[in-house]
């Protein structure tokens, strides 16, 4: 009977390793997508921002006597206008992370369990 448990400490390990593999894999897709993602929304707003900086190198007599007047607030105005376009970066990549990891998770569990019995 030991030299049995031995084997299933055996197979354990084989079956942890595979999962801790699979994990491994399933994390590295994981960061290729988020990846990926970013380098989208960062492509869909560069052209918004490439117009912005266009407009305001065409038009710089109007736009740096307003900008003046409006001091403070003009800054305030671009500061939020940025930090929505980061926010909205951030939420798709964190949207990514979260519609992938649990399911993936789940599955990759499953399928370690399913293996753990067939090597028993």
């Amino acid at each position: 009977m030991g030299g049995g448990l031995g084997n299933v400490t055996g197979e354990a390990k084989k079956t942890a390793d595979t999962f801790e593999g699979s994990v491994s894999t399933q994390m590295q897709a994981l960061k290729n997508s988020v990846q990926q993602a970013l380098v989208q929304e960062l492509a869909k707003a560069l052209p918004t921002i490439q117009a912005v900086a266009q407009y305001l190198s065409e038009n710089r007599d109007v736009v740096v006597p307003l900008a003046e007047g409006l001091g403070i607030l003009a800054l305030a105005v671009a500061a939020i206008v940025g930090a929505i376009k980061v926010w909205t970066i951030v939420q798709t990549a964190l949207n990514v992370v979260l519609s992938m990891n649990p399911i993936g998770l789940i599955v990759l569990a499953i399928a370690a369990l399913i293996a753990g019995i067939i090597l028993l």
